[in-house]
């Protein structure tokens, strides 16, 4: 039984440093792929945000000028853009 118990060590000591080895390639292979889904999400997201429109909502007032008109561009409820333009392009 003793000889047994001698072999078993001897061997699980032979054995141990690949089996760390194997268990650390695993392990960073894992880490890995985690990372490249990641990344393959982040890239989705930042190409869902340069596809997007830049602003929301579009204004178009008439001050009391009737000749005038203001033009208002809104992007998460603020005020993006806004300039005056005159109706008669002629």
């Amino acid at each position: 039984m003793n000889a047994f118990l001698i072999a078993l060590q001897i061997t699980a000591g032979f054995l141990s440093p690949f089996v760390a080895i194997l268990f650390l390639y695993w392990l960073s292979r894992t880490i890995g792929k985690a990372l490249d889904n990641h990344k393959i999400k982040l890239q989705a997201k930042l190409l869902e945000i340069q596809r997007s429109a830049p602003y929301d909502d579009m204004e178009f007032l008439q001050p009391p000028n009737k000749s005038m008109i203001t033009v208002r561009l809104i992007k998460n409820g603020k005020s993006v853009f806004e300039k005056s333009f005159n109706r008669d392009l002629s």
